[in-house]
C-alpha cells in the first residue's frame, strides 16, 4: 500500500512537472510571436502588443467633402510592429499619434495650359512615456479636369474627388509613418512590410528603409529576413510572390537556395516561374547550376527565361547546354539562348562544341517534328556553315511544312550561296506567301548578276504572288535597270503588287521614281498610300516635299498623315513647320505624336509655345513625347508644368518629366515634385 502510494504520488510529481513544462514552453512561443510574428497573421489570429489611439484634424480649404482614410493607412503600417490602432486621443493614453492634415485645390495656368492640382501638407506627431515624435509630409498630384467636380473656369473649386487627394498623400504619408515606426521598433517590422500584397505599403516601405539606412540590405537582419522573403515566394497570392521578387531585388543574395530548388520541381506553374525569377536576381554560385537543369523544364517560358538569365550572369559553364538548345522548337527560347551565347563569349561559334551542333542540327532537317526542324534551318542560317547548304535547299524544295520551308529560305540567304540560286528562284513560286517572298529576300542577299538577270525575265510571268515576290527581290538589290517595268506594276490591278512596286521603288532610290510615285498618292487604298509617303521620304526634291505637306494636311487617312509628318521630321523640312503645328491638333493620337516627334527634329525654339499644350493631352504618348520635345529644346518656360507631369497618372510620363528637367535646369531631384517646386520657385528668375 505505501509502496502505490508512493507510486502515485510520484506520478502526481511527474505530471506537475509536464504541466510546467508545457506551461513553459508556451510562454517562450509566446514571448517569441510577441516579439517576432506580427507579419504574417489572419485578421482573426492577429495578437497586437498595444493600441495606439489616433487623432485626426484634416481640413481641405474650400474642397468640401474630403475624408481620407487616415486611420486604415495607420493600421496598415502599424500592424507590422504589433500595434493595434483605435481612433480617439486622451491624455492619460500611454501611445498616441496625432495627425495634422491641411489640404488645397489649386488652379494653375501655363502658356495658356490649364493644370489642376491638390496639395497637402501635415505633421504627425507620436508620443510614449519617454519620447515624442514629430514628423513632417508634404504630397501634390497633378489632376486633368475629368477627376474635378464643380470647376468653374478661374474660380476656386467647391468639391475635389477624394481620389485625386488620395492619389497625392498615401505614399508620402505611410512613408512617414514607416520612419515613426522604426523610431518606435527599430528596422524589422518597416523590412516586413516589404512583402506587402498592396503596392503602396510595398514602396513606402521602401522608400523608408532608403531614408533610414541606405545599407540595410548588407545587414545580418537582412539575413535573417530571408526565411522570410522564402515564405512568401512559395505564397498562393500572386501579389505576396512578387513582393518578395522585388525585395530580392533590392537585397539581391539568397544564403540558402535549397528553398528555391524545391520550388523547381514543383507542378505549379507560377512557382517554377517565380523561382526563375529569384535565380536570375540573386548572387549565388549555386544558382547557375539550378538555371541550367531548367534549361530542360517543359514550359518554354521557364527555358526562355533561365536561358536569359544564364546570359546575364555571363555564366561560361551554360556554353554547352544553351547550344544543344539552338534547335528548341520555342523560337522564343532560340533567341534568348543566342543573345545568351554571345554575352557569355562573342566568340562561342568557334568553339569545338559548335561543331558537333552542326552535324546534329543537319541530322535534325529530318527530325519527325517539324518545330525541330524549323528551329535546326533557323540555327543553321546564322552559324552560316557551307556544309548545311545542301541540306537546306532539300528541305526548301521538298518539306511539307511551309514554316520549315520559310526558315530554309531564310537560312540560305543568310549563307548567300549561288550554288542555292536556282531553288530560291524556284520558291518565288511557293504556294505560300511567306516562303515566296523570304526566298525573294534571300536571293537579294546573294546579289549576283546571274541572279538580277533571272529575276527581270521573271517579271513578265502573269502569276500575281510570283511577280510580287520577283519585284521585292529586285528591289532589295537595288538595281535601277529593272526600273522601267516596276513603275508599270504601280497601275497593276493587284493591290500586293502594287505595294511591292512602291517599296522597291523607294529602296532603288531612281529619280525616275518621283512622279509616278507622286501620283500614286492618289491611290485608293490607304495602305499604299502610306507606303507611297515613306517611298517619298528616300528622295530629296521640291516636288516631294509639296507632296508630303499635302498629304499631311489632307489625306483622309490617319496613317498616311502620321507617317507623313514622320518623313518630314526626319527630313528636317524647314518649310513643313507651320503644317506640323496645326496637325499638333490633329483629332488623331498617331498623328499629334508623330508632330511633336517632327518638331523635335527641327529643333526651333518658336515652337515651345504651342507644344507645351499638349502636356494636358488626353494620350499619355503624346504628352510624353510632348515632355520630350521640350527637355530637347531646353524650354525654360516649361519648367512649372514638367514639374506637375511628375504627378502624372502614368509613370513614363513622370521619368520623362524628370529627364526634361534635368536636362533644362541641370540640377537633379528625382520625382520629388516637393523639391522642384521650392527649387524652382528659388532660382525660376535666373531663367527668364
Amino acid at each position: 500500500m505505501k509502496y502505490k502510494n508512493k507510486q502515485k504520488k510520484a506520478g502526481i510529481a511527474i505530471f506537475a512537472i509536464l504541466i510546467i513544462i508545457v506551461s513553459l514552453v508556451v510562454l517562450l512561443l509566446t514571448m517569441h510571436k510577441t516579439e517576432q510574428d506580427y507579419y504574417f497573421e489572419t485578421e482573426e489570429n492577429k495578437n497586437y502588443k498595444d493600441t495606439i489611439y489616433v487623432q485626426i484634424n484634416q481640413s481641405y480649404g474650400k474642397a468640401g467633402g474630403v475624408t481620407l482614410p487616415f486611420i486604415m493607412w495607420t493600421e496598415d503600417v502599424f500592424e507590422y510592429g504589433g500595434h493595434k490602432v483605435a481612433e480617439g486621443i486622451d491624455s492619460s493614453l500611454s501611445k498616441i499619434i496625432r495627425i495634422d492634415i491641411d489640404g488645397n485645390a489649386i488652379s494653375e495656368e501655363y502658356r495658356n495650359c490649364q493644370f489642376d492640382i491638390v496639395e497637402i501638407s501635415g505633421t504627425i506627431t507620436c508620443r510614449d512615456d519617454r519620447r515624442k515624435i514629430i514628423k513632417s509630409l508634404y504630397g501634390r498630384k497633378f489632376s486633368p479636369l475629368l477627376f474635378v467636380e464643380g470647376y468653374k473656369g478661374d474660380e476656386k473649386y467647391d468639391h475635389v474627388n477624394t481620389s485625386v487627394f488620395e492619389n497625392a498623400i498615401e505614399l508620402p504619408f505611410k512613408v512617414t509613418l514607416f520612419n515613426v515606426l522604426f523610431e518606435l521598433d527599430g528596422i524589422k517590422p518597416v523590412m516586413h512590410a516589404l512583402l506587402d500584397e498592396e503596392w503602396n505599403t510595398q514602396e513606402a516601405a521602401k522608400n523608408a528603409l532608403a531614408s533610414i539606412n541606405p545599407k540595410w540590405m548588407k545587414s545580418d537582419m537582412a539575413v535573417e529576413f530571408e526565411g522570410e522573403i522564402i515564405s512568401a515566394l512559395k505564397s498562393k497570392n500572386e501579389s505576396v510572390r512578387n513582393s518578395a521578387v522585388e525585395t530580392l531585388r533590392i537585397i539581391k543574395t539568397l544564403h540558402d537556395i535549397k528553398p528555391i530548388a524545391d520550388m523547381i520541381k514543383t507542378s505549379e506553374w507560377e512557382l517554377r516561374k517565380t523561382a526563375t525569377d529569384v535565380l536570375s536576381i540573386i548572387d549565388n554560385p549555386e544558382a547557375v547550376d539550378l538555371l541550367i537543369d531548367l534549361l530542360k523544364d517543359e514550359r518554354g517560358e521557364i527555358r526562355k527565361y533561365s536561358a536569359t538569365a544564364l546570359g546575364e550572369k555571363k555564366a561560361r559553364k551554360a556554353i554547352e547546354p544553351l547550344i544543344d538548345l539552338l534547335i528548341d522548337k520555342d523560337q522564343n527560347v532560340r533567341t534568348a539562348v543566342w543573345n545568351s551565347l554571345d554575352k557569355i563569349n562573342p566568340e562561342w561559334k568557334k568553339e569545338k562544341l559548335t561543331e558537333k551542333m552542326i552535324s546534329k542540327m543537319i541530322a535534325s532537317l529530318e527530325d519527325n517534328v517539324w518545330s525541330t526542324r524549323c528551329a535546326s534551318a533557323w540555327s543553321l542560317g546564322l552559324l552560316k556553315d557551307q556544309r548545311a547548304v545542301k541540306y537546306l535547299i532539300s528541305a526548301l524544295q521538298n518539306d511539307k511544312q511551309w514554316e520549315v520551308r520559310e526558315e530554309s529560305a531564310k537560312a540560305l540567304g543568310e549563307i548567300a550561296d549561288s550554288e542555292s540560286v536556282d531553288a530560291l528562284i524556284s520558291a518565288l513560286k511557293d504556294e505560300s506567301r511567306e516562303v515566296s517572298q523570304s526566298a525573294a529576300r534571300a536571293l537579294a542577299k546573294i546579289k549576283s548578276q546571274k541572279v538580277i538577270e533571272l529575276l527581270k525575265k521573271k517579271l513578265e510571268e502573269k502569276d500575281l504572288k510570283f511577280k510580287e515576290s520577283v519585284i521585292i527581290a529586285l528591289g532589295e538589290i537595288g538595281d535601277s535597270t529593272a526600273i522601267e517595268k516596276i513603275i508599270v506594276a504601280l497601275s497593276d490591278g493587284n493591290s500586293m503588287v502594287r505595294i511591292s512596286a512602291v517599296e522597291a521603288l523607294g529602296k532603288i532610290g531612281n529619280r525616275r521614281a518621283i512622279d509616278p510615285l507622286i501620283s500614286a498618292l492618289q491611290d485608293k487604298d490607304p495602305e499604299i498610300r502610306d507606303q507611297v509617303v515613306k517611298a517619298l521620304g528616300c528622295f530629296d526634291d521640291p516636288k516631294v516635299t509639296k507632296s508630303l505637306i499635302n498629304a499631311l494636311k489632307s489625306d483622309p487617312s490617319t496613317f498616311v498623315r502620321g507617317s507623313a509628318a514622320e518623313i518630314l521630321g526626319r527630313k528636317k523640312v524647314r518649310e513643313a513647320e507651320e503644317s506640323l503645328i496645326l496637325a499638333l491638333d490633329d483629332n488623331n493620337a498617331y498623328v499629334r505624336f508623330s508632330a511633336l516627334k517632327a518638331l523635335s527634329m527641327l529643333k526651333n525654339p518658336k515652337s515651345v509655345k504651342y507644344i507645351i499644350p499638349k502636356l494636358t493631352d488626353i494620350d499619355s504618348e503624346v504628352r510624353e513625347a510632348a515632355v520630350e520635345v521640350l527637355g530637347e529644346l531646353r524650354a525654360q518656360e516649361a519648367v512649372g508644368a514638367l514639374i506637375i507631369l511628375l504627378h502624372d497618372e502614368q509613370l513614363a510620363v513622370q521619368n520623362a518629366s524628370v529627364k526634361a528637367l534635368e536636362k533644362i535646369t541641370g540640377v537633379k531631384f528625382g520625382t520629388d515634385a516637393g523639391k522642384w517646386q521650392i527649387w524652382w520657385e528659388k532660382n525660376k528668375k535666373r531663367f527668364r
